[in-house]
């Protein structure tokens, strides 16, 4: 009986044993891929805050919470995608959710908190009174007109510096805090961005001081009267010069009562380009609405908009689809056309799942157009978008719409792809425009620049590793040669290279060679280095 009982103990020891093994092994597997999940979690976050998509960086990261542990990587990213969400909803003006992430970022970031926190408009609100300070720094605003506007004076007083957000008291016994404003990269990143925006502005460039602006506000919303003032003469500044109709009707408004927010000083101003901007959208045509099978279509003249948005919101995106039309045609082409026949097609769907369902495109594609042609005549201009994107009516929209105005400008010609992105891109807001800019340099010093010829030489895309750099260069090519002699000038000379030769165009429209004009566009800034290696 007892070796029958020390046989049973043996037996039971060794499969206790096999169970602790077992259970030992099932947990390094469950904590191994426990560790895996945070990892790809993180690597999809990041990707999407790299692209400035904090929705769904946001979306992605809270989704996995329950797993990570205190994972202080993954709380860092978390606190990252929450202040940028945070940032967009208060530009937008969008104040649903906004409070909501302003708790969840506060309770990751207690200095994030500041002591006037609330649903904020879409910049920094400034009293009708301006302060003794700003009195001195703009004692020297000059009268603007519309369509010029004279250059501030060189005396004008810069302050250097931010106003940091809220910080918890001192104390010695306290541990840092690893997710404080002040131990955070994004506070040295919006000043330097200040510091590059009061240097343009000295220098009255005032399109890159309002692109500069616009990232140190990205970086800290507690810009300073004076950094605030400076940044809205340079948005009234750049609507002056290329006057209320280069942007959508609906954009133009929006942007001017931003400004005299900003700046009341400029409020008469203001009122001479809302005046000029009236003028002009007298004559828009009023859209008209058709419900089918559970659509809407808003139509235009040349636009038909297939949507499930408000009939308000399809109206609004209509009314900035003809606008677009009317300004890229009038930048490029300087002559007016008769409404669109057949109308373009735009379809707006609810999600990016459903867009990437119905097209076949990639659900990470933010929109694409498609043009066909018949007999050297257009019978098909379609755009396909979808309504979660953030940027869509911003961003998305003007390029796509550019891209169908482009499309059949160029007699038989496709209109080449260097071409047709880089004058897209341009019709987006400036600061997007200065987001490609700002990407050129990291990406020639990886795979070098394309020689200006052989880019105007490529009618498709180059390999996929190159992209990049083709995209954000093309878009300098463009800005830059636009810039020389105008864009109608720019887009004859592409029409003669199309149709001819590039060589001859060069030589009639712009009088240079193309060593002359590769020289000219490195030494304004538009690329990193002369010395940079070309990738063809």
């Amino acid at each position: 009986m007892r070796r029958n009982i020390s046989i049973l103990a043996f037996i039971l020891a060794i499969s206790s044993g096999i169970n602790h093994s077992c259970q030992a092994q099932d947990s390094a597997d469950g904590a191994f891929m426990r560790r895996m999940l945070i990892e790809k979690t993180l690597m999809e976050a990041r990707s999407h805050l790299q692209q400035s998509d904090y929705n769904r960086a946001v979306a992605i990261l809270e989704r996995n919470l329950g797993i990570i542990k205190g994972d202080k990587a993954y709380l860092e990213t978390l606190r990252l995608a929450y202040a940028g969400l945070v940032r967009d909803l208060e530009s937008k003006g969008e104040s649903f959710d906004l409070a909501t992430y302003q708790r969840r970022l506060a309770f990751l970031d207690p200095t994030s908190v500041r002591s006037d926190q609330k649903p904020q408009p879409p910049l920094p609100l400034v009293t009708d009174e301006p302060t003794k300070q700003s009195k001195k720094s703009m004692a020297d605003l000059p009268v603007v007109n519309v369509g010029v506007i004279t250059p501030i004076a060189t005396s004008t007083t810069i302050q250097s510096g931010v106003t940091a957000r809220g910080k918890i008291e001192d104390s010695s016994n306290a541990l840092p805090n690893p997710f404080s404003w002040n131990n955070s990269e994004q506070k040295h990143q919006s000043r330097a961005q200040k510091q590059a925006a009061e240097a343009s502005f000295t220098r009255k460039d005032y399109k890159a001081a309002a692109a500069a602006f616009a990232k140190a506000w990205q970086e800290d919303p507690s810009l300073d009267r004076a950094a605030q003032e400076r940044w809205a003469y340079s948005r009234l500044y750049i609507i002056s010069e290329s006057g209320p109709a280069a942007m959508p009707a609906a954009e133009a408004r929006k942007e001017l009562q931003t400004i005299a927010t900003m700046a009341p000083r400029l409020k008469p101003q203001i009122e001479q380009l809302q005046s000029s901007l009236s003028k002009t959208t007298d004559l828009e045509p009023t859209p008209t609405h058709q419900e089918t099978n559970g659509w809407t279509t808003t139509a235009t003249p040349s636009f038909r908009v297939h949507h499930h948005l408000e009939r308000s919101v399809g109206e609004s995106l209509a009314r900035q689809l003809e606008a677009t039309r009317t300004a890229q045609i009038e930048k490029w082409f300087g002559n007016s056309m008769e409404p669109w026949n057949p109308p373009c097609e735009v379809v707006i769907y609810a999600t990016a799942a459903q867009y990437a369902t119905d097209t076949g495109v990639p659900a990470t594609s933010p929109g694409h157009s498609t043009v066909k042609v018949e007999g050297g005549r257009i019978v098909l201009r379609r755009i396909d978008l979808h309504a979660d994107d953030p940027n869509m009516s911003i961003g998305v929209l003007p390029h796509e719409a550019t891209h169908t105005v482009l499309a059949g400008r160029f007699g038989s010609h496709m209109v080449p792809r260097w071409a047709d992105e880089g004058m897209a891109v341009l019709a987006e807001p400036a600061d997007r425009i200065e987001r490609h800019m700002a990407d050129l340099p990291r990406l020639s010093g990886q795979t070098g620049l394309f020689p200006i010829r052989t880019l105007m030489m490529q009618q498709e895309y180059p390999e996929q590793r190159l992209m990049g750099t083709f995209y954000a260069q093309s878009v300098s090519v463009v800005r830059y040669m636009a810039a020389l002699r105008g864009p109608k000038v720019f887009a004859a000379f592409l029409a003669d290279g199309l149709n001819h030769s590039y060589d001859q165009a060069l030589s009639k429209h712009y009088q240079t060679t193309w060593e002359q004009l590769e020289s000219g566009w490195r030494s304004q800034g538009n690329s990193a280095s002369s010395s940079v290696t070309a990738s063809r």
